[in-house]
This record gives structure tokens, C-alpha cells and sequence, in this order.
């Protein structure tokens, strides 16, 4: 069950980042690759920089602004992050390169282009099992498979109740376009079905 509290959450972090999430297609001159003192913001607020090799992530965002990134979020499946994480995680990844970064990057990428996007967070992998009706637990085999079934659930009857829930509580006429505000209000939701808050 939706609850207000999805809405509000949602909202509450869409006017904090309103400066990313509203930036536009224009991948390369998003604020927060842009921007050293956002991008540090970023890693504190979301709880990413453990994720990423000690020392490294200045270099880790300027890398991000390259042509194989803007790419891989101009690709909506998820395929080509799983192909960046890949190709980054020698470099960044934590343990030597051999911890993965894709919590890191599906965050960026949910920010960048909040219409296409979800975070790869352990909470909303596992409300989008409960939401399937699946064990909490079952691994996903990569972030285009996670983003495949959070897809599945925004263009089915859960999507339709998100919208409906929240036609109210756009926080601006631009971030109803393409679903961008009802993906954050889902992904709270999942969240909350996944044991985030109780």
C-alpha cells in the first residue's frame, strides 16, 4: 500500500537535487559532474564513497564525464552501466578493483536521468521481490535485470497506482514529464516494501 510518506520523501530529496534531476538530456554538463563540491555531497548524502577506492573519486568524476558514460545513461536498459561498472571497477572498485561500483553508478545514473533510472540499493532489490511476490533475497544477475523488473512494475498496476497517488504532488509541471517524479516515488516505495524504514 502507498503511503503519503513516499510522496513526501520523494519530494523532500527531488528539492534537494531539484539543480541535477531537472538538468536535462545533456549528460556532460550535468551540476553534478560539473561540480567537485556536489559530487562530494553527493557520496556523503547517499552513502556511495565507501564504495570507491580510497583517493580516487575526483578521478572517478572526471572519468564520468566522457563520452562512454554519457553513452551508457543514453542507454535505458541498464546494459551499458553493467558495461561501465565492468570497465571501471579495476580502477575504482574498492579491494583491489574487485568490489563492484554499481550502487555508485545507478545512483549517479538515477539522478542524471531520473526518467529512466533506479538505484541499485539492497532495500529497493528487495521490495521489487516482494513486489513480484518472489523471496525477498533472490539476487538480481545484473542492474539491467533489476532495472528490466522495476520497469515491469512502473508499466504495470503498481505504476498506475503511483501516478494516480501522486498527480497531485509534482513538485513542478517539468518533473511530471516521462515519469521522472512517480519512478521516485516507486523507488521509495520499494524501499519501504524492502524493510528501509518500518
Amino acid at each position: 500500500m502507498l503511503r503519503k510518506d513516499d510522496v513526501k520523501l520523494s519530494l523532500m530529496v527531488w528539492n534537494e537535487w531539484r539543480a541535477v534531476l531537472e538538468h536535462g538530456p545533456d549528460t556532460a554538463s550535468s551540476p553534478l559532474l560539473l561540480d567537485r563540491e556536489q559530487f562530494d555531497r553527493f557520496l556523503k548524502e547517499y552513502a556511495v564513497r565507501r564504495t570507491i577506492r580510497k583517493g580516487t573519486s575526483e578521478a572517478l568524476r572526471e572519468r564520468l564525464r566522457d563520452t562512454s558514460w554519457c553513452d551508457a545513461v543514453h542507454d535505458e536498459t541498464g546494459e551499458a552501466i553493467d558495461r561501465q561498472e565492468q570497465s571501471l571497477r579495476p580502477e575504482f572498485g574498492t579491494c583491489g578493483g574487485q568490489r563492484g561500483l554499481i550502487s555508485v553508478l545507478s545512483k549517479i545514473a538515477s539522478l542524471m536521468r531520473p526518467h529512466a533510472f533506479n538505484a541499485w540499493d539492497q532495500f529497493a532489490r528487495a521490495g521489487v521481490n516482494v513486489a513480484l511476490g518472489r523471496p525477498q533475497g533472490k539476487p538480481f544477475g545484473s542492474y539491467a535485470d533489476f532495472l528490466r523488473d522495476v520497469n515491469r512494475l512502473l508499466a504495470g498496476d503498481l505504476g498506475d497506482r503511483v501516478r494516480a497517488f501522486c498527480a497531485d504532488h509534482y513538485p513542478t509541471p517539468y518533473a511530471a514529464a516521462a515519469d521522472r517524479f512517480s519512478r521516485r516515488v516507486l523507488d521509495v516505495h520499494l524501499m519501504r516494501l524492502g524493510g528501509r524504514w518500518r
